[in-house]
């Protein structure tokens, strides 16, 4: 995992004599398209941890401008688009932060779905499905663009100055296919990109001009979206009553719906049964988890081997964050987790710049 690849956090709560360190300067592997599972009895510090994760992707990914749009469904380098925080408390303290940042901060309140998780699912793949299937018409239109045949055909028309062109199959089907894409980038405009080959640009230029219309000189790109799952019921959810539903089958498929990172915070490990907790691929483990959780989630990530065993992995949490923990100077304490990384490489930090496996 590279350097680059890491978040620095710094966030200190308190005032004057009173103050509280809880995160500084801290180092966090953030992996492309993972879900996080954020675990911890109430008041452990899930929210604080979650916000500020999802608010330092968004600044890192703020300064990142770079698109390839000869490979649309590939995002490199792309700011985030969508922020979908799924919660009971629309108040959130990084709502307004959120809305200023990407302009498409969305607080959902799971208690107005029948059905909860999975009918925001449902409109997620619905959202997914019509940009994927525009980028697709998009694709081929770019393409048509930059062969010889369609701009010597464009200039021609132009030159002669034609008032109609639907006499042209070919060309009126390319610029239909430009007005679908229209409708799509006028509906999300926060998905449009540049558009940075000179031959489309002079192409759609001479098509728009022959319907009297003027090119805007962009494209359509792929959404990038953080979901954060912070809701007291969560686990509930998560659970479900039978052995699959869509949210376990949506965690499975989430690199493709343009999911940058999941966050999910959990309490109630109970309910979060073993299957759906072994869908998460990096787990962040707080304060106030009892003995039998850990193990629980231990064995349920699969990192029992010969060089870290369950026993000295609880040791290490049981002393230096559990109940065992000491208190800090202050006597207070300190605001202590466990970051657990599973992709690319299985990586255990403790206090997140403490390697320890």
């Amino acid at each position: 995992m590279s350097n680059k690849d890491n978040l620095k956090l710094k966030q200190i709560y308190g005032e004057s004599d009173d103050k509280i360190e809880l995160i500084n300067g801290v180092s966090v592997p953030i992996t492309r398209n993972a879900v996080y599972g954020l675990f911890g009895q109430k008041s452990s510090g899930k929210t604080t941890l979650q916000n500020k994760i999802v608010k330092e992707i968004i600044e890192r990914n703020k300064r990142l401008n770079s698109y390839d749009l000869e490979n649309p469904f590939i995002v490199k380098d792309a700011p985030i688009t969508n922020v979908f925080l799924l919660s009971k408390s629309a108040n959130s303290d990084m709502s307004t932060f959120l809305n200023a940042e990407t302009n498409s901060k969305t607080i959902i309140d799971l208690r107005v779905y029948q059905n909860g998780m999975d009918d925001f699912i449902k409109s997620l793949y619905e959202f997914s499905d019509s940009i994927i299937a525009t980028l697709k018409l998009q694709c081929q239109l770019r393409f048509n663009m930059k062969t010889k045949q369609i701009r010597d055909k464009l200039i021609l028309y132009n030159q002669q100055r034609r008032r109609r062109v639907d006499d042209d199959a070919e060309i009126d089907l390319l610029y239909q296919v430009s007005q679908q894409v229209n409708l799509i980038k006028q509906k999300y405009k926060y998905l449009c990109v540049k558009e940075t080959n000179p031959e489309v640009i002079r192409s759609m230029n001479l098509l728009h001009n022959l319907y009297k219309q003027k090119y805007d000189g962009l494209c359509l790109r792929k959404h990038s979206i953080i979901i954060q799952v912070d809701d007291s019921s969560a686990s509930k959810f998560l659970s479900g009553a039978g052995s699959t539903n869509l949210f376990t089958e949506f965690l499975t498929l989430t690199r493709h719906f343009g999911v940058y990172a999941m966050l999910i915070n959990c309490h109630s490990i109970t309910l979060f049964q073993g299957q759906r907790r072994q869908m998460i691929n990096n787990y962040i483990l707080l304060q106030g988890l009892k003995l039998e959780q850990v193990e629980n989630l231990f064995e349920d990530i699969g990192l029992v081997n010969k060089n870290f065993s369950k026993q000295k992995f609880i040791e290490e949490y049981q002393n230096q964050m559990g109940f065992n923990a000491p208190l800090n100077q202050n006597g207070k304490f300190r605001y202590n987790f466990v970051y657990i990384l599973l992709l690319p490489d299985k990586q255990v930090y403790l206090n997140f710049d403490k390697k320890i496996y």
